[in-house]
């Protein structure tokens, strides 16, 4: 079942490191509802689970695991506007033609406006 709860302690009690790569830090929580258990995080330092924290997560055999937020119109979530987005594409696809030897270097930013204007256009088409 998912809850949400703010965090009330929270302890650094060991790692992990995966022999296929990464580590895994295990931190042993406090909730202001009672609950108590261990989270496993990316990071041995995250804002995530300092106290006072609000955490959205689901325990089961002692092991909280953290339950990640959708967005939602509400939340403050701003989708990139498509210019920023065709800007960003537009650079990335003249970036490859340069790597490709099809575009010479100097170019570069001609052939990214070229593209950004041929994607602003079909947009609007």
């Amino acid at each position: 079942m998912e809850k949400t709860a703010k965090i009330v302690k929270s302890e650094f009690k060991n790692e992990w490191a995966n022999p296929k790569g990464g580590v895994l830090y295990f931190h042993s929580l406090e909730l202001d509802n009672g609950d108590m258990g261990q989270i496993a995080t990316k990071e041995r330092h995250t804002d995530k689970i300092n106290i006072g924290a609000e955490l959205t997560y689901t325990l089961e055999n002692g092991r909280i695991k953290a339950v990640s937020k959708p967005f939602s119109k509400g939340s403050g979530f701003k989708p990139e506007p498509f210019e920023h987005k065709a800007a960003g594409y537009a650079m990335a696809y003249a970036k490859d033609l340069v790597v490709a030897d099809k575009v010479v270097i100097d170019k570069l930013i001609a052939t990214a406006d070229r593209i950004y204007e041929w994607l602003i256009g079909k947009k609007q088409s």
